[in-house]
Protein backbone atom coordinates (compact mmCIF):
# COMPACT_ATOMS: atom_id res chain seq x y z
CA UNK A 1 0.00 0.00 0.00
CA UNK A 2 1.50 3.15 -1.12
CA UNK A 3 1.41 6.48 1.43
CA UNK A 4 -1.54 8.11 -0.44
CA UNK A 5 -3.81 5.11 -0.40
CA UNK A 6 -2.80 4.70 3.28
CA UNK A 7 -3.51 8.24 3.97
CA UNK A 8 -6.96 8.03 1.85
CA UNK A 9 -7.55 5.48 4.71
CA UNK A 10 -6.56 7.62 7.62
CA UNK A 11 -3.82 5.20 8.70
CA UNK A 12 -0.77 7.50 8.85
CA UNK A 13 0.32 5.17 11.60
CA UNK A 14 0.95 2.68 8.47
CA UNK A 15 3.14 5.58 6.91
CA UNK A 16 5.11 6.63 9.76
CA UNK A 17 5.68 2.61 10.77
CA UNK A 18 6.99 2.57 6.75
CA UNK A 19 8.95 5.40 6.86
CA UNK A 20 10.83 4.01 10.41
CA UNK A 21 11.58 0.78 9.02
CA UNK A 22 13.15 2.32 5.76
CA UNK A 23 15.47 4.05 7.98
CA UNK A 24 16.01 0.55 10.10
CA UNK A 25 16.75 -1.07 7.17
CA UNK A 26 19.64 1.86 6.32
CA UNK A 27 20.81 1.60 9.74
CA UNK A 28 21.05 -2.19 9.04
CA UNK A 29 23.39 -1.99 6.09
CA UNK A 30 25.40 0.28 7.42
CA UNK A 31 26.40 -1.54 10.25
CA UNK A 32 26.18 -5.22 7.76
CA UNK A 33 29.20 -3.51 5.68
CA UNK A 34 31.16 -2.04 9.08
CA UNK A 35 30.65 -5.56 10.31
CA UNK A 36 32.46 -7.39 7.21
CA UNK A 37 36.01 -7.77 7.64
CA UNK A 38 38.82 -10.26 6.11
CA UNK A 39 39.80 -13.07 7.80
CA UNK A 40 43.42 -11.26 8.40
CA UNK A 41 41.51 -8.30 10.06
CA UNK A 42 41.62 -5.85 7.64
CA UNK A 43 38.30 -3.52 7.49
CA UNK A 44 36.16 -2.86 4.37
CA UNK A 45 37.85 0.47 4.32
CA UNK A 46 41.45 -1.24 3.76
CA UNK A 47 40.23 -4.11 1.56
CA UNK A 48 38.47 -1.89 -1.01
CA UNK A 49 41.65 0.66 -0.87
CA UNK A 50 44.03 -2.46 -2.03
CA UNK A 51 41.85 -3.86 -4.50
CA UNK A 52 41.99 0.14 -6.07
CA UNK A 53 45.54 -0.12 -5.85
CA UNK A 54 45.77 -3.29 -7.69
CA UNK A 55 43.39 -2.44 -10.48
CA UNK A 56 44.83 1.07 -11.57
CA UNK A 57 48.46 -0.91 -11.39
CA UNK A 58 47.56 -4.07 -13.54
CA UNK A 59 47.01 -1.85 -16.60
CA UNK A 60 50.33 0.41 -15.63
CA UNK A 61 52.92 -2.83 -15.07
CA UNK A 62 51.19 -4.29 -18.35
CA UNK A 63 52.04 -1.01 -20.45
CA UNK A 64 55.55 -1.28 -18.77
CA UNK A 65 56.16 -4.79 -19.69
CA UNK A 66 55.47 -4.31 -23.05
CA UNK A 67 57.56 -1.25 -23.07
CA UNK A 68 60.60 -3.42 -22.00
CA UNK A 69 59.82 -6.14 -24.31
CA UNK A 70 60.24 -3.49 -27.20
CA UNK A 71 63.19 -1.73 -26.25
CA UNK A 72 64.91 -4.96 -25.26
CA UNK A 73 64.64 -4.51 -21.15
CA UNK A 74 64.94 -8.38 -20.33
CA UNK A 75 65.30 -7.23 -16.52
CA UNK A 76 62.69 -4.65 -16.38
CA UNK A 77 60.58 -7.02 -18.45
CA UNK A 78 60.78 -9.82 -16.23
CA UNK A 79 61.02 -7.62 -12.71
CA UNK A 80 57.49 -5.87 -13.49
CA UNK A 81 55.80 -8.90 -15.07
CA UNK A 82 56.95 -11.02 -11.86
CA UNK A 83 55.15 -7.71 -9.60
CA UNK A 84 52.17 -7.61 -11.31
CA UNK A 85 51.80 -11.23 -10.86
CA UNK A 86 50.78 -10.53 -6.84
CA UNK A 87 49.89 -7.02 -6.81
CA UNK A 88 45.66 -8.34 -5.23
CA UNK A 89 45.73 -12.64 -4.80
CA UNK A 90 48.23 -11.95 -2.20
CA UNK A 91 48.54 -10.66 1.50
CA UNK A 92 48.20 -6.93 1.67
CA UNK A 93 51.81 -6.54 3.08
CA UNK A 94 53.27 -8.17 -0.13
CA UNK A 95 50.71 -6.61 -2.31
CA UNK A 96 51.19 -3.20 -1.26
CA UNK A 97 55.48 -4.06 -1.85
CA UNK A 98 54.65 -4.77 -5.48
CA UNK A 99 53.23 -1.84 -6.15
CA UNK A 100 55.68 0.56 -4.82
CA UNK A 101 58.70 -1.54 -7.46
CA UNK A 102 55.76 -0.95 -10.42
CA UNK A 103 55.16 2.58 -9.02
CA UNK A 104 59.25 3.52 -8.62
CA UNK A 105 59.63 1.73 -12.02
CA UNK A 106 56.33 3.60 -13.95
CA UNK A 107 57.65 7.18 -12.44
CA UNK A 108 61.07 6.37 -13.79
CA UNK A 109 60.48 5.29 -17.21
CA UNK A 110 56.48 7.51 -18.07
CA UNK A 111 58.26 10.39 -19.86
CA UNK A 112 60.01 7.72 -22.26
CA UNK A 113 57.11 5.46 -22.62
CA UNK A 114 54.86 7.95 -23.66
CA UNK A 115 57.34 9.37 -26.15
CA UNK A 116 57.94 5.79 -27.68
CA UNK A 117 54.04 5.88 -28.07
CA UNK A 118 52.56 3.60 -25.03
CA UNK A 119 49.94 5.70 -23.22
CA UNK A 120 51.08 5.85 -19.88
CA UNK A 121 50.16 9.33 -19.03
CA UNK A 122 51.52 11.73 -16.09
CA UNK A 123 48.17 11.59 -14.75
CA UNK A 124 48.16 7.63 -14.58
CA UNK A 125 51.25 7.36 -12.33
CA UNK A 126 49.68 10.23 -10.17
CA UNK A 127 46.39 7.96 -10.07
CA UNK A 128 48.42 5.11 -8.85
CA UNK A 129 50.65 6.87 -5.98
CA UNK A 130 47.44 8.97 -4.61
CA UNK A 131 45.45 5.11 -4.56
CA UNK A 132 48.72 3.78 -2.90
CA UNK A 133 49.01 6.74 -0.37
CA UNK A 134 45.05 6.26 0.46
CA UNK A 135 45.36 2.60 1.10
CA UNK A 136 48.42 3.37 3.42
CA UNK A 137 46.41 6.12 5.43
CA UNK A 138 43.74 3.55 5.21
CA UNK A 139 42.24 2.75 8.69
CA UNK A 140 41.95 -0.80 9.10
CA UNK A 141 44.70 -2.67 11.04
CA UNK A 142 43.60 -5.69 12.67
CA UNK A 143 43.43 -4.32 16.06
CA UNK A 144 40.92 -1.23 15.07
CA UNK A 145 39.16 -3.41 12.31
CA UNK A 146 38.42 -5.94 15.45
CA UNK A 147 36.99 -3.27 17.86
CA UNK A 148 34.98 -2.28 15.10
CA UNK A 149 33.57 -5.53 14.37
CA UNK A 150 32.81 -6.06 17.94
CA UNK A 151 30.90 -2.84 18.07
CA UNK A 152 29.06 -3.00 14.41
CA UNK A 153 27.97 -6.30 15.57
CA UNK A 154 26.82 -5.01 18.75
CA UNK A 155 25.05 -2.32 16.49
CA UNK A 156 22.83 -4.91 13.96
CA UNK A 157 21.79 -7.03 17.56
CA UNK A 158 19.91 -3.57 18.83
CA UNK A 159 19.01 -2.74 15.20
CA UNK A 160 17.18 -6.73 14.62
CA UNK A 161 15.68 -6.10 17.54
CA UNK A 162 14.24 -2.86 16.94
CA UNK A 163 13.14 -3.94 13.19
CA UNK A 164 11.05 -6.58 14.86
CA UNK A 165 9.10 -4.29 16.92
CA UNK A 166 8.17 -2.60 13.30
CA UNK A 167 6.95 -5.16 11.64
CA UNK A 168 5.08 -6.29 14.70
CA UNK A 169 3.46 -3.27 13.92
CA UNK A 170 3.04 -3.12 10.28
CA UNK A 171 1.86 -6.43 10.72
CA UNK A 172 -0.60 -5.50 13.42
CA UNK A 173 -1.67 -2.70 10.92
CA UNK A 174 -2.20 -4.66 8.10
CA UNK A 175 -4.53 -6.78 9.48
CA UNK A 176 -7.31 -4.67 8.51
CA UNK A 177 -6.91 -5.28 4.65
CA UNK A 178 -7.12 -9.49 5.35
CA UNK A 179 -10.21 -9.32 3.48
CA UNK A 180 -9.32 -7.06 0.45
CA UNK A 181 -5.76 -8.33 -0.48
CA UNK A 182 -4.85 -11.86 0.27
CA UNK A 183 -2.06 -11.65 -2.07
CA UNK A 184 -0.82 -8.67 0.30
CA UNK A 185 -1.42 -9.71 3.43
CA UNK A 186 -0.02 -13.28 2.84
CA UNK A 187 3.41 -11.14 1.55
CA UNK A 188 3.45 -9.02 4.66
CA UNK A 189 3.07 -12.62 6.48
CA UNK A 190 6.28 -14.33 4.29
CA UNK A 191 8.55 -11.05 4.74
CA UNK A 192 7.80 -11.33 8.65
CA UNK A 193 9.40 -14.75 8.71
CA UNK A 194 12.16 -13.71 6.73
CA UNK A 195 12.95 -11.47 8.88
CA UNK A 196 13.15 -13.70 11.98
CA UNK A 197 15.59 -16.07 10.65
CA UNK A 198 15.22 -16.80 7.03
CA UNK A 199 15.19 -20.76 5.45
CA UNK A 200 17.72 -22.62 7.48
CA UNK A 201 18.24 -26.14 6.95
CA UNK A 202 14.59 -26.19 6.77
CA UNK A 203 13.31 -29.77 5.89
CA UNK A 204 9.53 -29.37 5.92
CA UNK A 205 7.92 -25.91 5.83
CA UNK A 206 3.99 -26.52 6.59
CA UNK A 207 1.37 -23.59 6.10
CA UNK A 208 -1.71 -23.93 7.23
CA UNK A 209 -4.40 -21.61 5.49
CA UNK A 210 -8.43 -20.93 5.78
CA UNK A 211 -9.96 -22.97 2.64
CA UNK A 212 -12.47 -20.42 2.12
CA UNK A 213 -10.62 -17.27 2.26
CA UNK A 214 -6.58 -18.41 1.89
CA UNK A 215 -5.80 -16.60 4.72
CA UNK A 216 -3.06 -18.46 7.00
CA UNK A 217 -3.96 -19.57 10.42
CA UNK A 218 -1.69 -18.54 13.22
CA UNK A 219 -1.41 -20.94 16.75
CA UNK A 220 -2.39 -23.84 14.60
CA UNK A 221 -0.86 -27.23 15.78
CA UNK A 222 0.80 -29.06 13.17
CA UNK A 223 2.09 -32.51 14.45
CA UNK A 224 4.30 -34.82 12.14
CA UNK A 225 2.34 -38.45 13.13
CA UNK A 226 5.27 -40.58 13.14
CA UNK A 227 8.17 -38.77 15.36
CA UNK A 228 4.78 -37.26 17.42
CA UNK A 229 6.98 -33.35 16.73
CA UNK A 230 3.79 -30.84 17.38
CA UNK A 231 4.76 -27.08 16.63
CA UNK A 232 2.41 -23.92 16.64
CA UNK A 233 2.06 -21.83 13.37
CA UNK A 234 3.92 -18.62 13.62
CA UNK A 235 2.80 -15.48 12.98
CA UNK A 236 3.54 -15.74 9.41
CA UNK A 237 0.49 -18.67 9.45
CA UNK A 238 3.93 -21.18 8.80
CA UNK A 239 5.12 -24.54 11.02
CA UNK A 240 8.73 -24.86 10.19
CA UNK A 241 10.67 -28.28 10.85
CA UNK A 242 14.46 -28.40 10.50
CA UNK A 243 17.05 -31.35 9.04
CA UNK A 244 17.81 -32.22 12.73
CA UNK A 245 14.06 -33.01 13.67
CA UNK A 246 12.87 -34.60 10.92
CA UNK A 247 15.50 -37.35 8.88
CA UNK A 248 14.87 -38.23 5.06
CA UNK A 249 11.87 -40.32 4.75
CA UNK A 250 7.63 -39.91 4.27
CA UNK A 251 5.43 -38.57 6.89
CA UNK A 252 1.60 -37.69 7.80
CA UNK A 253 1.05 -34.12 8.92
CA UNK A 254 -1.55 -33.89 11.49
CA UNK A 255 -3.20 -30.02 11.61
CA UNK A 256 -5.55 -28.82 14.58
CA UNK A 257 -6.86 -25.65 14.83
CA UNK A 258 -10.07 -23.78 16.84
CA UNK A 259 -12.71 -23.35 14.88
CA UNK A 260 -11.83 -25.48 12.33
CA UNK A 261 -11.82 -29.45 11.42
CA UNK A 262 -8.97 -31.38 12.17
CA UNK A 263 -7.29 -32.36 8.58
CA UNK A 264 -4.06 -34.73 7.67
CA UNK A 265 -1.81 -35.02 4.60
CA UNK A 266 -0.18 -37.96 3.59
CA UNK A 267 3.12 -39.15 2.40
CA UNK A 268 5.02 -36.18 2.72
CA UNK A 269 8.13 -36.57 1.38
CA UNK A 270 11.19 -35.26 3.35
CA UNK A 271 14.50 -34.92 1.42
CA UNK A 272 16.72 -33.25 2.74
CA UNK A 273 18.58 -30.46 0.50
CA UNK A 274 15.46 -29.65 -0.99
CA UNK A 275 12.99 -28.07 1.42
CA UNK A 276 9.30 -29.88 1.56
CA UNK A 277 6.53 -27.33 1.54
CA UNK A 278 3.39 -28.44 2.37
CA UNK A 279 -0.65 -26.10 2.06
CA UNK A 280 -3.02 -27.69 4.37
CA UNK A 281 -6.38 -26.04 3.59
CA UNK A 282 -8.81 -26.16 7.02
CA UNK A 283 -12.74 -26.35 6.78
CA UNK A 284 -13.95 -24.35 9.55
CA UNK A 285 -16.83 -26.29 11.88
CA UNK A 286 -20.56 -25.79 10.50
Amino acid sequence: MDDEAARYAGNQPLIDVKAAMLAGLEDIETHKQAQAMQTTGASVIKVQAFFKVGELGLPIARLIVAYANSIGDADLAGEVDFEKSDLIFVDMTVGRSRAGTILARAMTHQPAMLLAGYQLTAGMVTDYKTAILAFDGAEGGPVAAKAKKVAATKDLKIDFKAMRLKKKTLFDLMKPYINTDITFYNTILDAYIVMDGGIRKVAARIFVLDEIVMVRLVNAKVRIVELNIVKPTSLSGIADFSQQQVPNGNYTIEVLADGYLPNKILNVKVEHGIMSKVEVLMKKIP
